[in-house]
Formats: C-alpha cells, structure tokens, sequence
C-alpha cells in the first residue's frame, strides 16, 4: 500500500513507519501458518522527493517500491529508507 505523506521529509516519514512497527509488535498477532516469522511482522519502503519542474510521482513510487523489495529481500520487519536526489541545475 503506498502511503503519502505530504510535507514529511524523510526522517518524519521514516519515524511514522517505525511507530507503525512497534504498534504491530506491541499487538503480537500470532502467525503460526508462517514460515518467516510466528507473529505478523510489517516491512516498509520509504522515499521521499522535494519535486521540482521535471519530478514525476513514478519517480517517487518506483524508489518507495525498490526501498520495499530491498526490505524484504533483507528480513522480515525492516524498513529500508531510500531518499531521491537530485544534483542541482545550474541556470545558465
């Protein structure tokens, strides 16, 4: 499910997938079918993009999805944090 978090940098928006976490862990819903972990455990992507002229919101979608599939591939219950930047534009 992607999230957006409008005028959240990337810190903040880290921290609300963190507390997100913790408000699973503290619930420790069992998951005995599963063979990754024996409670339900949550992983998250998070990106984040100051947009300017040319700045799509694939763009941003595609690295909040990178960062997610990166947190699977890592373990279970991770969140991997994966910031866009850009380098500056010089006016000429």
């Amino acid at each position: 499910m992607l999230q957006k978090l409008t005028f959240t940098d990337i810190g903040g928006a880290e921290l609300v997938a963190r507390q997100l976490q913790e408000a699973m862990q503290a619930r420790y819903i069992v998951h005995e079918y599963s063979s990754a972990s024996h409670c339900v455990s949550l992983s998250f992507g998070v990106a984040a993009l100051i947009p300017g002229g040319s700045d799509s919101p694939l763009e941003l979608f595609n690295a909040a999805d990178q960062a997610l599939y990166d947190a699977k591939r890592q373990e279970r219950n991770r969140i991997v944090v994966r910031p866009i930047v850009k380098s500056p534009t010089v006016p000429r």
